[in-house]
């Protein structure tokens, strides 16, 4: 029987995996420890060696401790900016907002303009054509009449 590759694929997966865990176990199991209490000679440990320590320490508390003020004071800063930056956008936001509102009112408005000088064009039009038609029947009838002696 043929197995698809994505198949071989995931059993050899799966092994590797159950494979890495075991050896894992197996490598934390035989590691020693780094420092073995039982092996210190605590009579060669003075007090000057404890007080010089125990200094030490403190002085690395207190470059923790103002480490972290000064990153709890970048981090307010920072929210301080980011709420600022919120602020700012969101009065961009409605400056944008309003704008496109008169854009749409203005370009509305132009609409309006150019449909009512477009609709008093076609009067004037219509106005025209209905004199020049008046006009040419009148000059028809002129003609007919004194030019051609036509009793009308």
């Amino acid at each position: 029987m043929e197995t698809r590759p994505s198949l071989k694929l995931f059993i050899l997966g799966n092994v590797a995996f159950v494979f890495s865990l075991v050896a894992f176990g197996i490598a934390e199991g035989q590691s020693p420890s780094p420092f073995d209490v039982s092996k210190v000679d605590f009579s060669k440990i003075s007090d000057a060696d404890i007080a010089k320590t125990e200094a030490h320490k403190h002085a690395e508390e207190l470059e923790l401790t103002l480490r972290t003020t000064a990153t709890a004071k970048n981090l307010e800063e920072a929210l301080a900016n980011a709420r600022s930056a919120q602020t700012s956008l969101a009065e961009y936001e409605a400056k944008v907002d309003s704008l496109a509102i008169e854009n749409a009112q203005n370009y509305k408005a132009k609409l309006d303009a150019e449909k009512s000088v477009a609709e008093k064009n076609a009067a004037i039009l219509r106005r025209d054509i209905l004199i020049a038609g008046l006009g040419l029947a009148i000059g028809a009838y002129l003609f007919l009449k004194f030019y051609l002696h036509l009793p009308i």
